[in-house]
């Protein structure tokens, strides 16, 4: 595997998942035998669990009701309520980082055995 930063996706590696004292440009590729490699997989999760945590910090902690946006200024859900695809999204972003983490264990594990 390696994960190859361009144009588009190098303001958001950089801002979000690259160690800091690490410089990406476009057109690198990093290898997955790389270190870089496993600090950008490991910051990607530390990120998605960040996400994550902010979804479930702005649910409704009574109902679990989830409104379709989160103002930037207020912080508050707002806009229209209860839409099937807004909880579909963040039970799907919920199992699949929790496969990941699985997944992330397996490998630990595998290395720790090598």
């Amino acid at each position: 595997g390696e994960i190859r930063i361009d144009d588009v996706n190098r303001d958001y590696m950089q801002n979000h998942v690259a160690p800091l004292k690490v410089k990406l440009q476009p057109s690198m590729v990093i290898s997955k035998d790389q270190i870089l490699f496993q600090q950008i997989i490991d910051n990607l999760g530390v990120y998605a669990d960040q996400l994550l945590r902010r979804g479930f910090l702005h649910m409704n902690q009574s109902s679990g009701r989830m409104d379709e946006q989160i103002n930037r200024n207020s912080g508050y859900m707002e806009s229209a309520r209860d839409l099937t695809w807004r909880y579909a999204s963040h039970i799907s972003a919920t199992k699949a980082r929790t496969e990941s983490n699985k997944l992330q264990t397996l490998l630990e594990i595998q290395n720790f055995i090598d």
